[in-house]
This record gives structure tokens, sequence and C-alpha cells, in this order.
């Protein structure tokens, strides 16, 4: 009887520790994760940052959509052929940062996108307006898109869509798909 309940033991603790082993390796991606890695495209992408950029605080895929479904662009043929469109969809959401996740964007002044105040705050910048998305991951964890903006002072700027891939746990670009230009 002994022999029979550490057989049993012995089973479970295999099998919770594949069970482990197996959800270090899955590829869900928190909030927190997003915000880091989205953190450290503005860290990347942006001069300065630690003196006068300006964020928007909200961070939205809503200008970025139709370029990335776009067969011109067949970014997501390219990179994510498997992927269902609804889990695309699923991780593209406008997000507003409050006072509880401006810890990720210290070096940034916060740009409140009222409508009353927006264009007048564009107009006296002397820096630079930063519109940045969310990452949307690949189901394979491999691959992840981020949709970036810069309006400067007199209203020029761009917008594209940056790819990067990870390999041996670092992120590194790949492509980007310019969206507009002023």
């Amino acid at each position: 009887m002994k022999s029979l309940t550490v057989k049993v033991i012995l089973l479970c603790f295999l099998i919770l520790s594949c069970t482990k082993n197996k959800l270090l390796h899955k590829n869900d991606y928190t909030l927190e994760d997003k915000l880091k890695f989205t953190n450290s495209i503005l860290k990347f992408y942006v001069e300065d940052s630690l003196v006068c950029n300006h964020l928007s605080n909200q961070l939205d895929w809503t200008p970025f959509k139709k370029a990335l479904y776009s067969e011109e662009g067949l970014l997501l043929k390219k990179y994510a052929s498997d992927m269902k469109k609804e889990d695309i969809e699923s991780q593209m959401s406008s997000f507003i940062i409050s006072e509880k996740y401006n810890e990720f964007f210290s070096n940034y002044k916060l740009f409140k996108e009222d409508v009353e105040s927006q264009s007048d705050s564009i107009l006296n910048l002397q820096s630079n307006l930063y519109y940045t998305t969310l990452p949307v991951f690949t189901d394979d964890g491999n691959f992840a898109f981020v949709g970036f903006s810069l309006v400067s002072s007199l209203l020029s700027g761009y917008g594209e869509i940056i790819i990067f891939e990870r390999k041996d746990n670092r992120w590194s670009e790949v492509e980007r798909k310019q969206i507009w230009i002023h």
C-alpha cells in the first residue's frame, strides 16, 4: 500500500513539474509586459526623452489598423499568417495612461487629449508629441507590431508600424511600414 501511495505522489509531482515547465514557455503577455515593451520602444526611438518630449496619454491602434490589414502592406500575411484576425483584434485596444501606469513613462510629459486644448497645445509645443500603441504579439510570441507616430510643433510628422522579431530573448526591428507623412 505504501508503495502505491509513493507512486501516486511521485506521479503527481511529475505531472505538476511538467505543467509548470509548459507554462513557463507559454507566451501570455500581461499589460505590464506590454507597457514595458512600449517604454523600451520610446526610449530607443525618441531622442532626448529625458528632457522635452510629450507622450499622448492615449495608446490607440485605430489610426494603424487599416495599414496593418491592407493588401499592399501584407504585414499580417508575412509575419502572422496563421493568426486569426479576432486574436489580433483582441490585442488592439485603446488604452489611457492614467496615474497608475505613468511609472512606465516617467521621462515624458503626458499630453491629455481633450478636444478644447488639443490644437493649441500642439501648436505651442516646442518639442515633439508622440503617439504609440501597446504591442500586438503573434501567437508564437516571436513577432510584435507597434504603431508609432510623431507630430512636431509645426504640425509635420509621420506614422508607421514597426515590426520586431524576438531571437534569443532579444527584440530587434525587422521592418517599418510608413502609413502617413505630413
